[in-house]
Order: structure tokens, then C-alpha cells, then sequence
């Protein structure tokens, strides 16, 4: 995997994909943003495994990954909570809707 094998790399994903899920359900909860961080810890960790110094340590190095990934992830929604450029809770189409439009306005 180190040497770019993509295989070997296939190989790691499935091996750690439901680790890697799980722990991101724990950090996050039941969030849209879980999937996008374990793509991104995988696409971070599998670009880096020139820096793992031993290849027995991927498991907890990984884990560690998605710990900085899902971080990473809470500020940037907050940060973006605070500019107004993302709402805290999900909003529903409609309201941006008045009741009397028709679906041709729509």
C-alpha cells in the first residue's frame, strides 16, 4: 500500500471501513457530514503512509486520523454556523416558498 499498490490500498479500506465508521458515528452522532469524514480520513491517511513510521501501528494511526479529520470538520461547521453560511439544523425547501405559489412560480 505504501508503494501505491491500489489493491493493497482496496485491501485496507475494507479492512478498516467499518472501524473508521463507527468511530466517526461516535465523534459526530447520527450527522450528515460522517461520510464525507471518512472519505476524507481515508483519502488523508492513504496519501500519508510515507509518515507511518511502523506499518503494525496503521489501526491506531488511522484512528487518530479520523479523530483530526472529524475535528477538523466540527470547527469548520461551526465556524461556518457563525458567518451565516451554514444553519444549525436543516431547513425545509418550502419555507423559502410562499404557501400561494404556484408549481409554475416554483
Amino acid at each position: 500500500a505504501r508503494a501505491g499498490d491500489t489493491p493493497a490500498r482496496r485491501a485496507l479500506f475494507l479492512r478498516h471501513a467499518g472501524t473508521v465508521n463507527r468511530l466517526a458515528l461516535v465523534l459526530l452522532g447520527r450527522d450528515q457530514d460522517v461520510d464525507d469524514v471518512v472519505q476524507d480520513a481515508f483519502v488523508e491517511a492513504l496519501s500519508s503512509l510515507h509518515r507511518l513510521r511502523e506499518p503494525d501501528a496503521f489501526s491506531g494511526w488511522l484512528r487518530k486520523v479520523v479523530v483530526q479529520t472529524a475535528w477538523a470538520s466540527v470547527r469548520k461547521r461551526r465556524l461556518l454556523e457563525r458567518l451565516g453560511l451554514r444553519r444549525a439544523e436543516p431547513c425545509a425547501v418550502e419555507s423559502f416558498f410562499e404557501p400561494s405559489a404556484t408549481t409554475e412560480v416554483i
